[in-house]
């Protein structure tokens, strides 16, 4: 059960850092990775709506 808090705060420091790196618009693609998080993310809680919910 410690695995869903974990995934949770990761998905939040890619998303917060991925939306910090487009307002300071860093150069280079590494915003663009931490910004895959938000999709990932949503894998994530797609994932636990089938664990826990029995169906999507």
């Amino acid at each position: 059960m410690v695995a869903i808090p974990v995934g949770f705060a990761i998905y939040l420091t890619g998303v917060t850092l991925g939306i910090i790196a487009f307002l300071k618009k860093e150069k280079g693609c590494i915003k663009y990775i931490a910004l895959i998080s938000i999709a990932l993310g949503v894998l994530y809680v797609v994932f636990l709506f089938a664990v826990f919910g029995g169906e999507i």
